[in-house]
This record gives C-alpha cells, sequence and structure tokens, in this order.
C-alpha cells in the first residue's frame, strides 16, 4: 500500500500524483527549459499526455516502478520524483 503522504521537512512532502494536477504538469512540461532535460517526455506537452500519464499512475498498488508528486504545505505542485525498480543483482 502506497501512503498518502510522507512529509520530507517542514515545506516539502510528497504524495501519490492526482488527475487535478494535469494543469501544473502541462504548464511545467511545456517549459523547454525544463522538458529539454527530460529524455521521455514530449514537447510540446499537451493534454492528452497528462492524462495519459496520470492514467498510469494514479491508484497503483503494484511494487514496480512510482512517480510521486512534490508539494509545498499548500499542497502546490512543484514537480514530480520519478522511482524504477531494479531488479536484485542488477549492475548499472
Amino acid at each position: 500500500m502506497i501512503p498518502s503522504k510522507i512529509q520530507i521537512n517542514e515545506h516539502i512532502q510528497l504524495s501519490p500524483l492526482r488527475h487535478d494536477d494535469a494543469d501544473q504538469i502541462i504548464h511545467c512540461l511545456n517549459n523547454v527549459h525544463v522538458s529539454q532535460w527530460l529524455t521521455e517526455v514530449p514537447y510540446p506537452y499537451n493534454v492528452d499526455d497528462a492524462k495519459e500519464f496520470l492514467s498510469l499512475n494514479i491508484d497503483k498498488d503494484s511494487p514496480g516502478d512510482i512517480n510521486w508528486a512534490i508539494r509545498d504545505v499548500s499542497d502546490h505542485l512543484l514537480g514530480i520524483a520519478g522511482f524504477k525498480k531494479v531488479e536484485s543483482g542488477h549492475k548499472a
């Protein structure tokens, strides 16, 4: 089970992504200074891209890859942190 929130410090928390994050995700990923550093994100980023990304990541209980929303204390989306499952014995 994925926790509903992980408090990092008094200013930052991690929480599951929500459908209402779409507008902020679209806004951030349509900034060329952000998207140029991301390998798996289309540019320009549109509503369909956000809906697909969120549908793959919301209510996911599997122990595989996971994406967390990074939020401030007012619950504003600041970014996303993704973690990929690596098999035991994997050597990078």
